[in-house]
């Protein structure tokens, strides 16, 4: 069964018990609205609307309440929560849920404050350490096996509280250095889909000297 409709774009439910092979979802870590948009914390966000854009996709604000979900070559669900940062692990569930999508087939793309800045990294499963939307993503599946592609917007500066510091926008100079962190995050997503975690982590995860 096809998760997406060749007509006008949009994604139907799928019908109890049937399954496709390879479903994998891509779920982009942020906070709703224009006010947030280039915030730091917004990352994962963009880099998921990146990957939309270039693919030439249609959003769907019907499916699931929580967030705008759309299907690349009908077995990867795309999704944009709705909800606030925190509030992350509501639509993780729906989309697991609604497309029957096994929790480490899903990675979760996000903002990493313990990386250098552009520094990006495959992570098979683990814990929130501090970081709101993984806690929330975590509660709601009830594990923490799910992929992550943490992606260093990092350090904090030393005079910098942390809250009011990933919730600011990036500067000039980040921002033109964000395109070619943006393409390489998105290009780590499709290598991601083709092939395991284990791979991508033995291809991206290399260690700054």
């Amino acid at each position: 069964m096809q998760l997406k409709k060749k007509v006008k774009g949009r994604v139907p439910k799928r019908k109890k018990g049937v399954s496709c092979n390879r479903v994998k979802a891509v779920i982009g870590l942020g906070n709703p609205g224009r006010k947030y948009r280039l915030t730091r914390h917004n990352l994962g966000y963009r880099v998921v609307e990146e990957f939309f854009r270039q693919e030439k996709l249609r959003w769907s604000k019907k499916i699931i309440r929580s967030c705008w979900v759309s299907v690349w070559q009908d077995e990867v669900v795309l999704a944009l929560p709705q909800t606030y940062m925190n509030r992350s692990g509501g639509a993780a569930f729906e989309i697991k849920e609604y497309f029957d999508v096994p929790v480490d087939s899903m990675l979760v793309v996000m903002d990493e404050i313990d990386f250098s800045f552009g520094a990006i990294r495959f992570k098979a499963s683990g814990g929130s350490a501090g970081h709101k939307g993984l806690e929330s993503i975590t509660g709601s599946l009830g594990t923490g096996d799910f992929n992550r592609l943490r992606i260093g917007i990092g350090p904090l500066p030393e005079d910098e509280e942390l809250t009011s510091y990933v919730l600011s926008n990036f500067s000039s100079a980040e921002e033109n250095r964000l395109i070619q962190v943006i393409k390489k995050s998105k290009d780590a997503i499709k290598v991601w889909i083709k092939d395991d975690i284990e791979f991508c982590m033995n291809r991206f995860n290399i260690r700054e000297t």
